[in-house]
């Protein structure tokens, strides 16, 4: 999902610390009322290794913007599919997340 803009989806990570399982998701619903749905936006998720033997989840976003109504839709859609995600990969596990959530 990354690239050039505009079809790069700003989900790059940097890490001083090793990571695994980088998985890239996009969202599944998109509004293309400002353009947006030009780039792969969504989010990122990881394991990074901070210790040994201590891992912790890591997962970068990037929302949808605009302002209208179904920008905000396909927004909070893609907050619940981020939130299904998190239940299922990270229940009971330690998590970062970070990134542009775009809620204006």
């Amino acid at each position: 999902m990354t690239g050039n803009v505009p079809f790069g989806s700003g989900l790059n990570t940097l890490s001083l610390y090793p990571f695994s399982d980088l998985k890239r998701i996009a969202w599944a619903t998109c509004w293309i009322g400002d353009g947006d749905c030009l780039s792969p936006k969504g989010f990122a998720s990881m394991h990074v290794n901070t210790a040994p033997g201590v891992t912790i989840n890591l997962y970068n976003l990037h929302g949808k913007a605009g302002d209208g109504e179904r920008d905000a839709l396909a927004r909070r859609l893609g907050f619940q599919q981020l939130r299904t995600s998190l239940n299922a990969e990270s229940t009971g596990q330690p998590v970062i997340l970070f990134g542009v959530t775009n809620c204006h």
